[in-house]
Formats: structure tokens, C-alpha cells, sequence
């Protein structure tokens, strides 16, 4: 059964050429257009693994360097950073903090780096923003 109006044939004129297709194709996705997620955690002196996310780990400030270095060497287009503040409390003094994790870790890396600046960054009940 064909839907009234729709093509029975699928012209192919923009397949034609390699040049063509190339200007019409779908997606191209390459490294320079994805931006990596990065956590850093305040007094730690080697990454931290998180249990809930096999692979990722809360960097020290030595290991998001070191990170960030090699996500610039690949070709990666940006970083978001995420702090992890040694204390925590409803107010969340540390997302506003000049001397917070974010902010002095913030100064890295050759690629645009977004930082997530939420308050609270983390409660006491361990979860992100308000109760």
C-alpha cells in the first residue's frame, strides 16, 4: 500500500556523484564535535572510579590535566567539567567559591571548557541540586 503523494521511485540524482553525496549526506560526526564530560574531586591525589559508570573516574587535579591533555591531543572540541567539592551542605557554598574545586581546576586545557556551576553541587543526602 503507497501513501497518496509519495514517491513510488526515489530519485537518485543527488547520489549521482561523490561530491554529491558528500554535500548530502546525513551525519558526519568526528571528534572535534563532541564535548568531553570531565569530573575533578577536591582533595583526592589519584582518580576516584565511579561505581555507577564502569570507566569513569572523579579526577584529582594532576589526573584532569592529564586527561584534558589527551582529549586535546585527539582532536576532542570541548570539555565540561563537574566539580566534586570536599564539603557539602544544602547552601552549597562551593559552586560560587573562588577557591572551589571548579574554578581552580577551570584553568585548562587549549579546547572551550564549560563548567557546571549548580547550587548545591552536591546536599548531604548525596543528591545533585535540591530536595
Amino acid at each position: 500500500m503507497s501513501l497518496p503523494g509519495f514517491p513510488g521511485t526515489r530519485p537518485r540524482r543527488l547520489r549521482r556523484l561523490p561530491a554529491l553525496r558528500r554535500l548530502v549526506s546525513d551525519v558526519r560526526l568526528r571528534p572535534a564535535d563532541l564535548v568531553l564530560p570531565l569530573c575533578v574531586q577536591e582533595g583526592v591525589d589519584r582518580p576516584v572510579p565511579i561505581a555507577s559508570m564502569p570507566g569513569v573516574v572523579q579526577h584529582s587535579r594532576a589526573s584532569l590535566v592529564t586527561a584534558a591533555v589527551e582529549a586535546v591531543d585527539v582532536g576532542v572540541g570541548g570539555l565540561i567539567l563537574f566539580g566534586v567539592p570536599a564539603e557539602k551542605d544544602a547552601r552549597g557554598p562551593a559552586a560560587d567559591d573562588p577557591d572551589g574545586i571548579v574554578q581552580q581546576a577551570g584553568h585548562i586545557g587549549q579546547r572551550p571548557l564549560q563548567t557546571d556551576q549548580s547550587a548545591p553541587p552536591r546536599n548531604p543526602t548525596g543528591s545533585p541540586g535540591h530536595n
